[in-house]
């Protein structure tokens, strides 16, 4: 059907590669998770999995779940045209390489006492090559070390997938804060203030800090300015670190809850 349209079926932070299957193993294998474990987070079997790592793609909500859990929304893409940041990793955190600006990062630092208890969405538990200065990180990697799963504590910063499990981030993190795990608990997200999710668990909430201009993503030292608008949320915000976050981005534009 995708060839009678002229189209593809193409993925956001997806590896180069000859086939979907051989793309979808190959992101598998960059953010280290075991077939055996994408088994068990997507409820799949190990052998669908390596059927459709093998080109046997088999029904494509299958298929779309599995990229899903990787953070790669399928969409369909015209032929024979380049992918766009927009269309790729500029709507999703899962690729390694783009990472949360680290200029933005020296300004968070001061406001939680100079680094945050638990990074829960890191690219990797190694100190020295994650991006966010953190005591402690969940990475994805395997059930065990799920951050949607297990509970925070602390001093949070998160930059979750950007794709459609990103408004599970945004739950995950409002829950934590209510039930006071997290605090203060600060995520970096697209400025989308018409979606559900902003309304369910953002809105009167959370402090929000609507950043001014559009931040630039880099990779390799290779920036990217993102599409979209970001905002900085702030959940269980004491005085002290809202008057920090203030003095931190003083060009923002500061929405109190209620």
């Amino acid at each position: 059907m995708a060839d009678a349209v002229e189209r593809e079926i193409a993925g956001r932070s997806l590896p180069r590669g000859d086939s979907l299957g051989e793309r979808l193993a190959l992101l598998r294998e960059r953010r280290d998770i075991s077939r055996r474990s994408l088994a068990v987070m997507t409820a799949l079997s190990p052998p669908t999995l390596a059927g459709i790592e093998a080109g046997r793609l088999g029904h494509l909500v299958v298929v779309e779940r599995m990229a899903a859990f990787l953070g790669a929304g399928l969409f369909l893409h015209p032929k024979g045209k380049p992918l766009t940041f927009w269309r790729t990793t500029a709507t999703s955190s899962a690729h390694q390489s783009w990472m949360t600006p680290q200029d933005l990062l020296t300004k968070l630092y001061p406001v939680v006492g100079g680094c945050f208890d638990l990074d829960p969405c890191s690219p990797t538990a190694d100190r020295k090559s994650a991006p966010v200065r953190a005591r402690l990180y969940f990475t994805g990697q395997t059930p065990e070390d799920d951050g949607l799963a297990l509970s925070w504590f602390g001093s949070i910063f998160v930059n979750p997938p950007y794709g459609r499990i990103l408004k599970h981030w945004i739950c995950k993190a409002h829950d934590e804060a209510t039930a006071r795990r997290a605090f203060p608990c600060i995520a970096l997200i697209p400025a989308r203030p018409d979606t559900a999710a902003w309304h369910t668990w953002i809105a009167g909430k959370a402090d929000v800090f609507l950043l001014r201009g559009r931040l630039r993503f880099s990779a390799g030292g290779v920036g990217e300015v993102a599409p979209f608008p970001s905002a900085l949320i702030v959940w269980n915000a004491s005085r002290d670190v809202r008057e920090a976050m203030r003095s931190a981005f003083p060009d923002a534009w500061h929405v109190a809850p209620e």
